[in-house]
């Protein structure tokens, strides 16, 4: 079986307080960790832990999250399709404010419930995405890949989407931005908007078998960060 002992590469996980707080535009969902490079085949082992802010029923109010593998990015960012990203459409159950829950592969081996799965090595992605037993979601390197979460139906985003958060990861943002438009990017922790440059945060690549796992504090009272994720 692929799925071994995953290595966080931080101690300490998202935690949540109710200080004053800095002004973040609120987000229903943060992301919390990401498992992009698990040893052997990707697919469909890869997942994103994301955690609630606030009660959400999805089928009322339905969010989504894409993946994204780069060689060089186009001007669609998010919504390229093909091998550059792939969708996950969250349109039924709900979960409470704090709760953690994963969404990605079919064989993801996260200890917490899963919302929405696909198996990636095999099913191509909701609405856009092709499947790879390689993987969906790319491991960084010289181009940063990166996932996002959205607040609307997968079927509503477009090139000029803003996602209501994403984080991306690498050695370098390298063909990952582009001069045309490209990732649209939101207003985080770690972002102020815009798209994508090569100026842009960008995590430490994770190695193989290890979790890239958010650090930090969001406030539920204020709906925004006193302490950036690192």
């Amino acid at each position: 079986m692929v799925r071994r002992n995953a290595l966080p590469l931080r101690r300490r996980s998202l935690a949540f307080e109710t200080l004053e707080a800095r002004d973040v535009p609120s987000a229903s969902l943060l992301i919390a960790e990401v498992f992009t490079n698990p040893s052997g085949s990707d697919s469909p082992y890869e997942y994103v832990k994301l955690v609630a802010t606030r009660d959400i029923n999805f089928a009322t109010n339905p969010h989504s999250v894409v993946f994204a593998s780069l060689g060089t990015a186009t001007a669609d960012g998010w919504v390229a399709g093909g091998t550059r990203t792939y969708g996950f459409n969250l349109t039924s159950g709900s979960v409470t404010a704090g709760t953690v829950f994963a969404v990605g592969g079919s064989s993801l081996a996260a200890p917490v419930p899963k919302l929405r799965t696909i198996n990636t090595a095999t099913t191509a992605g909701d609405r856009f995405g092709s499947a790879s037993s390689n993987g969906v979601l790319g491991n960084g390197g010289t181009a940063a890949d990166g996932v996002a979460v959205f607040n609307v139906n997968l079927n509503s985003v477009t090139a000029t989407t803003t996602p209501i958060d994403a984080i991306f990861f690498g050695n370098a943002i390298g063909s990952a931005a582009v001069s045309n438009g490209g990732f649209r990017l939101p207003t985080n922790d770690r972002y102020n908007g815009g798209t994508l440059t090569s100026s842009s945060f960008f995590a430490a690549t994770p190695g193989t078998d290890q979790i890239l796992r958010a650090t930090g504090t969001y406030s539920l009272t204020s709906n925004s960060f006193t302490t950036a994720r690192s």
